[in-house]
């Protein structure tokens, strides 16, 4: 559908759309244009809408207005689709070009070098993420991840003690860099090393003198090492 312009005499040709749910009227004939369009002026190793510099995102964007018209009051839901629509197009070109490692014939072959060049960055990336979670897997009690930003544990520790005014025990200083702030454990392995702590000093108490098989009474290393499974890397585990 066309738009005739009364005021200036002179008909303003732009096909007339609206949104429509998630899409637009027309969807058929509309996306297919709009990914001409994003085809036409693809001039970089994007492999994402978001990676697109804004000049190239704006220019897409300014001949799809040239292209299709619709009611101003609905423009923020036009641009919303526009950018959905143009984010899948480029993803599903992406993914093509890389099941096939075939280049599409409107991304020069600079841009397509440079792409590849970034998959492989982020398959190097992936295989070495995917690494450390097989390291962690490989640990009986799981995984256990460190909720203390970037404050490291002795500092935590102080400011513990500063807090209490006393010597921070192992527990209560495990329990501020590796729990959430609802008590929560940040991983199985956390929590188990915890576990088995307790267990052990109930169980060196209550072999003992009777006394109460407390942390605030004794702070013992020895059952520390036991309950996380002793030194990895010159480290033990909180």
């Amino acid at each position: 559908m066309q738009h005739s312009n009364d005021e200036g005499g002179e008909e303003d040709t732009r096909f007339i759309i609206c949104p429509y749910g998630d899409s637009f009227t027309n969807a058929t004939y509309v996306v297919r244009q709009l990914n001409k369009i994003v085809n036409n002026y693809w001039r970089g190793p994007w492999n994402s809408y978001c990676s697109a510099p804004k000049q190239v995102k704006d220019l897409w964007w300014n001949e799809f207005k040239r292209k299709f018209g619709w009611d101003e009051t609905e423009e923020d839901k036009v641009r919303r689709i526009f950018k959905k629509k143009a984010g899948d197009h480029i993803r599903n070109v992406m993914n093509k070009a890389k099941r096939s490692q075939g280049k599409p014939n409107f991304i020069t072959g600079d841009d397509w070098t440079e792409i590849k060049r970034i998959w492989e960055s982020e398959k190097n990336m992936q295989m070495s993420e995917q690494n450390k979670k097989n390291r962690a897997s490989s640990s009986l009690e799981g995984s256990a991840t460190y909720t203390g930003g970037s404050i490291n544990i002795g500092e935590h520790k102080k400011r513990i003690a500063n807090e209490l005014g006393t010597e921070s025990t192992y527990t209560a200083t495990f329990e501020r860099t590796f729990q959430k702030k609802d008590k929560t454990w940040i991983g199985d392995r956390a929590k188990a090393i915890k576990e088995k702590y307790d267990e052990l000093l109930m169980s060196t108490a209550s072999s003992g003198d009777g006394g109460a098989a407390s942390e605030l009474v004794v702070d013992n290393m020895a059952l520390w090492v036991e309950a996380s499974s002793g030194m990895k890397r010159g480290k033990y585990l909180g």
